[in-house]
């Protein structure tokens, strides 16, 4: 008796790097190492560029601008920098160079920019020095916000305080004096007061303007400004609709 042999099977399984999820994942990681390759060849390149960049001399600091000053001169303001020519313009701190300008007495904000390839340019605002008072022989300076400090010989414009040492007067004494136009305070020696509210404004010229109590400032000021171009020793704006002259 015969026997029939078993049936064999020619076809095998194939393996796990034959089948198309692992073709897939293969690729995959051909993708990502294309991709980390490219990310690091971009790196490199912009690393080099920077490096050429920080030590050519082409950057270097050949000039530095300073703009919008009237009172502190340019050479304090460039050494308040701390930068010195020659420097990168590209690696210089430059909102500490900023912070040095702004800690200058007079100085009431500082900006510095790059203005490629080789200037810095350096902007500031200046306090507004609008009165000064004499305190043991030194003149102490007020801005126009009351703020006081020492920096010097006042400005023309700045009016000197000669009122009640008392907070609340010397207080209505600046807001009185920032009150008045350049062209007009150049031409007040000094402002006195017996208090907060008697103002009097003393011209070099020997006339008194009567100003009152420390209110209606803007209008006051205007009247000043138009009593001093009449005839009369000493007038009288309290009411700056009706200025009297005395």
């Amino acid at each position: 008796m015969s026997s029939i042999p078993a049936a064999t099977n020619d076809s095998q399984t194939p393996g796990a790097g034959s089948s198309p999820a692992g073709k897939g994942r293969a690729s995959r990681k051909r993708s990502r190492l294309r991709i980390l390759l490219g990310v690091l060849g971009v790196v490199l390149v912009v690393a080099l560029l920077a490096a050429v960049l920080l030590a050519t001399p082409l950057f270097a600091i050949r000039s530095i601008e300073v703009r919008g000053n009237q009172q502190v001169e340019t050479p304090v303001i460039v050494e308040a920098t701390g930068i010195q020519e020659g420097q990168n313009l590209l690696r210089i701190d430059a909102a500490h160079a900023a912070a040095g300008v702004a800690s200058l007495p007079r100085i009431q904000s500082a900006t510095t920019k790059r203005s490629l390839p080789s200037t810095l340019v350096v902007e500031v605002e200046e306090k507004r020095v609008v009165a000064w008072a004499d305190r043991s022989g030194e003149a102490v300076l007020i801005d126009e916000r009351g703020q006081t400090f020492t920096d010097g010989t006042p400005p023309p414009t700045a009016v000197r305080i000669a009122a009640k040492d008392d907070q609340e007067t010397f207080t209505h004494a600046v807001e009185v004096v920032a009150a008045l136009p350049p062209h007009v305070a150049e031409q007040v020696d000094h402002i006195a007061a017996d208090g907060p509210y008697n103002f009097v404004l003393h011209m070099k010229d020997g006339r008194t303007v009567v100003w009152g109590a420390a209110e209606d400032n803007g209008n006051k000021a205007v009247a000043t400004e138009t009593v001093l171009k009449r005839e009369g020793s000493t007038w009288d704006v309290s009411n700056p609709v009706m200025p009297v002259v005395r």
